[in-house]
């Protein structure tokens, strides 16, 4: 298993509180000696004050047969 997970927190107040989430992930898992899955995510998500606004993400699974799975490009 290997990747990043990168959380990103952030809040204050204005007229009204509000608050930031963003999160980015890439995730590698070997399955087996010759499998591989990947998992990508995005995600940015805000609140203003009772307003909930998501503005961007996504989420990607691959997974892959490795023909030499010592060497991958």
């Amino acid at each position: 298993m290997q990747g990043t997970i990168a959380p990103e927190l952030g809040f204050r107040t204005e007229k009204k509180e509000v608050f930031n989430l963003k999160n980015t992930a890439n995730i590698n898992l070997m399955v087996g000696k010759n499998r591989a899955l990947t998992i990508l995510n995005k995600l940015e998500l805000s609140t203003y004050g009772k307003e909930v606004h998501v503005s961007d993400g996504y989420v990607h699974i691959e997974y892959r047969n490795l023909l030499r799975p010592y060497i991958e490009l």
